[in-house]
């Protein structure tokens, strides 16, 4: 009487702790207790409790409890102590992927439970051993498991080993594609609850996988959420794991790729933290599918986690020694049954029929397995050979990618180019339009200067001479300003290594804006904006590579364009397009090192701006918002790798238009310490 209640005091304790502390309390107050016990019997129970509630989480710990409990009780031949022992043990075994184990401890439990009559010890049993068969996959096996179970308790009764198979049972039909016998006993489980509440997270995660199947997906994502809920609560990361697995399959089959990504890894998180071999082979071979058409060399990585787990988990040889304790159980069953027999009728010859069948069973299973471990091998060496190959295609992807990179690379410069060169004949054809059109003049003034000296009116011959003369410095003046143009992008293009200079960036971005803004106006004749240079006189010569800055700015006042150009045309009349670029010394905040810090140019526009959702992304190689066929998505990629290489930085702002009139964009370059 003494043992039956406390069984059922320290039922009452774990489902009140469990539902009101949490696992951490409780396995503390559990210790507390085990503390103050003074006999021997409550102290292999209490051990036995703390072993099952580190069963998850800790495996070792876990262990030192049950073992500690099983040498207690066989010291003082608590012999319903010593099964339950090991009937934990070998759930510690089964949760760590060592099924081998696992069941070597459940039928030593077994044995003691059915030796000594322990029903409830008995179903207990056959419920762990259902479990094992169906985490190896054999499902109508571990159904027939969990009813023998079921049947040694009585189905009517609200016992947590009645739950417990219920539990099961859902999760079982299941996978089995049994939906509604899945749904009866899950619903089961689920309305009484207060039976397994520290199963709270497995048994909504069972729901929401049936919900699935029924096409329920929103009943489905509640029962995801209590489940998550339920397992971060206790800390549970083996369920955890399987929740976030079955949460990214269900994305997956709905097409929704990064959400399926982004659980799974969740998912193979949980499972590496909770040491959980099959969350992790499920999450593993998943993220390997999702991966394997977008980046080969992360679905390889996925695999060979997949692979590692479910050799550690499913290798040959726990397999082998799992079917040979299976034989060794069906052999003591069938000697069991025969001794019972001989027993019965008195007749020795059907116990040497029977000794035969067993010895005949034995050598056919060996030999079964001895196929098995063949295949396994087999197996191996075939997924051995496709990792290889795979791994041969993930070099010659990274290849046509470097390929196709560099080729893109080369295109971007290529377009800045274009912009440049146009921009540039559009700056020196107004001077080259004056000098065509005085000489022009100077052609006809030149013969009406012939015609008045031969009509001798050297008057009006000194007045058109002046003319000729007037127009003449007009012509030299348009030349020069031609000559200095070319000059002076000869000065920012002559140097073909790559090596820092000291540079007027003041000239270098005046240059920059307005052949931004007549390669502009050579693309389409009907844009007009306005722009505006704001230099910092104080500004002294920086040292950089001038054309690579001078790339930088093209590309920046580009956009600047284009940006304002796209909002003219949706914008109404009142609309001004405006670009303006400032240059500014930064000094360094106040108590900091004396001198100047560095130089900061900004390019702003009243464009649309860049909304937030991308704001961090506008930097990333092949990032682009342009339609196909219009931007190759490396123009900010090289400019942010420019100024980078130059020690500076380069930053974005969306200037809100309740901030800032207009609203818009601003692009700031910082460039290091200026050098004299």
């Amino acid at each position: 009487m003494h043992i039956n209640k406390f069984f059922l005091s320290l039922l009452f304790v774990t489902i009140i702790a469990t539902n009101l502390s949490g696992q951490s309390k409780y396995t503390d107050s559990l210790r507390i207790e085990l503390a103050k016990a003074k006999d021997d019997t409550s102290k292999v129970l209490i051990l036995a409790e703390l072993g099952y509630y580190h069963r998850y989480q800790n495996f070792d710990s876990g262990f030192t409890y049950s073992q500690e409990a099983l040498q207690l009780a066989q010291k003082i031949k608590f012999l319903r102590g010593e099964s339950l022992a090991y009937q934990i043990m070998g759930l510690i075994s089964r949760y760590k992927g060592d099924y081998a184990t696992a069941l070597k401890n459940i039928y030593k439990s077994l044995h003691i439970a059915e030796e000594n009559n322990y029903s409830n010890e008995m179903a207990l049993c056959i419920m762990r051993i259902g479990g094992v068969f169906s985490d190896l996959g054999q499902y109508a096996k571990a159904v027939r498991f969990y009813h023998n179970s079921i049947g040694i308790t009585g189905t009517d009764n609200l016992v947590r080993t009645n739950a417990l198979n219920w539990l099961q049972l859902g999760n079982t039909y299941e996978k089995l594609g049994l939906i509604d016998s899945a749904y009866y006993y899950a619903k089961l489980a689920y309305d009484n609850l207060y039976l397994i509440s520290d199963l709270t997270a497995d048994v909504c995660r069972n729901l929401a996988t049936i919900e699935i199947k029924k096409g329920n997906k929103p009943m489905a994502l509640r029962y995801f959420k209590e489940s998550i809920q339920a397992a971060d609560y206790l800390k549970d990361y083996w369920v955890a794991s399987f929740t976030y697995s079955e949460m990214a399959s269900m994305y997956k089959d709905e097409g929704r790729t990064d959400s399926s990504i982004y659980y799974a890894q969740i998912g193979l998180e949980y499972a590496q933290k909770g040491t959980n071999p099959r969350g992790v082979l499920a999450c593993g071979n998943l993220l390997a599918e999702l991966f394997e058409s977008t980046n080969p060399s992360e679905a390889l990585r996925y695999y060979k986690i997949a692979a590692a787990a479910k050799e550690g988990t499913f290798g040959a040889g726990n397999l082998q020694a799992i079917l040979t304790l299976v034989a060794e159980e069906d052999a003591r069953q069938q000697e069991i049954a025969a001794a019972k027999a001989a027993y019965q009728a008195q007749v020795k010859q059907y116990a040497l029929l029977v000794n035969l069948g067993v010895f005949l069973l034995i050598a056919l299973l060996l030999y079964r397995n001895n196929l098995n471990r063949k295949k396994a091998n087999e197996m191996l060496q075939q997924q051995k050979a496709e990792v290889e190959v795979q791994k041969k295609n993930v070099e010659l992807t990274l290849v046509e990618l470097k390929s196709t990179q560099a080729q893109l690379i080369q295109s971007e410069k290529m377009a800045s180019l274009g912009e440049l060169t146009a921009g540039i004949a559009h700056e020196i054809q107004n001077p080259l339009n004056f000098v065509n059109n005085f000489s022009e003049v100077n052609k006809e003034l030149a013969v009406e200067l012939e015609e008045e000296i031969d009509k001798g009116n050297y008057a009006d011959a000194k007045a058109i001479a002046k003319d000729i003369r007037d127009n003449e410095e007009k012509i030299n003046y348009h030349g020069k300003r031609a000559d200095a143009i070319v000059k002076g992008m000869l000065q920012h293009s002559r140097s073909r290594s790559g090596q820092k200079e000291p540079t007027d960036i003041n000239a270098l971005c005046d240059e920059y804006l307005r052949l931004a803004y007549h390669g502009m106006k050579a693309k389409d004749n009907s844009f007009e904006a306005s722009f505006h240079f704001e230099p910092d006189e104080t500004l002294p010569m920086v040292n950089v590579v001038p054309q690579d800055i001078g790339r930088v700015l093209l590309n920046l006042i580009n956009n600047a364009f284009q940006a304002v150009a796209e909002k003219q045309k949706t914008a109404g009349p009142n609309y001004n397009p405006e670009v303006r670029v400032s240059t500014k010394l930064i000094f360094p905040p106040a108590g900091g090192s004396r001198g100047a810090r560095g130089a900061l140019i900004s390019v702003i526009d009243n464009g649309p701006g860049i909304p937030d959702s991308i704001k961090g992304k506008i930097f990333q190689p092949f990032f682009t918002t342009k339609p196909t066929g219009q931007g190759t998505g490396l123009g900010l990629s090289l400019c942010y790798d420019i100024v980078k290489a130059h020690g500076g930085e380069l930053k974005v702002e969306t200037l809100q238009a309740a901030a800032q009139e207009g609203g818009g964009a601003k692009f700031i370059i910082e460039l290091p310490k200026t050098e004299k």
